[in-house]
């Protein structure tokens, strides 16, 4: 059924294809990435606030866990272990502390912190009206690969279910969320590592 869907949608982007495809002036194309690139500092407030109920979900349902393992521990049924809920109260921490914990991840990863991760450096490249919106776009896909990892990471709390290769899902999705919301300074890694900075 998965397949079928994927094939659907690959399908009615085809379709749509020649519609995108038309040839569109400079001047459009410079004013639609402006209307994009500043729409995205309300969306990553929004991904944020988005992160802080989640957060606050997750420690409730913690809080809950935990309760439930208690009055199972009361009835001497001690078959339920208490990492599943500190698990999830952790994650739920995390989330709500997100913001601090990806000035932390990028202290580690490029010695400085999100105030520093602004935009793509001014220079006299000529595509500097294309590349600044773009990366905006790869950063706002780099927070939601981090929500999202965080996510992943809750199911290692949930009971049952298939939790096998979830944390090595997880933490690609944060490190590669981190990576691309500082594309700018993974890029220049990159230049550097392979000799190609110019």
């Amino acid at each position: 059924m998965k397949r079928l869907i994927d094939v659907c949608i690959v399908f009615v982007f085809l379709c749509f294809m020649p519609i995108a495809a038309q040839a569109v002036d400079v001047a459009k194309l410079n004013n639609m990435l402006a209307s994009i690139s500043s729409n995205v500092p309300g969306l990553v407030q929004f991904i944020f606030g988005a992160c802080y109920v989640m957060g606050i979900f997750f420690v409730l349902r913690a809080v809950y866990k935990f309760k439930a393992h208690a009055q199972m521990v009361s009835q001497m049924s001690t078959d339920k272990s208490v990492a599943k809920p500190l698990v999830v109260l952790m994650i739920g921490v995390g989330l709500i502390w997100l913001p601090s914990l990806m000035d932390t991840f990028l202290a580690t990863l490029w010695n400085y912190g999100t105030d520093s991760v602004v935009a793509y450096p001014e220079s006299t490249d000529p595509f500097l009206n294309i590349t600044g919106p773009l990366v905006d776009i790869v950063r706002v896909f780099g927070l939601i690969a981090i929500v999202r990892g965080w996510a992943m990471l809750v199911k290692l709390g949930n009971d049952g279910g298939q939790r096998e290769g979830v944390t090595g899902k997880a933490m690609i999705h944060i490190l590669g969320g981190i990576l691309a919301w500082n594309i700018v300074g993974f890029w220049e890694v990159i230049q550097n590592t392979l000799g190609i900075a110019g």
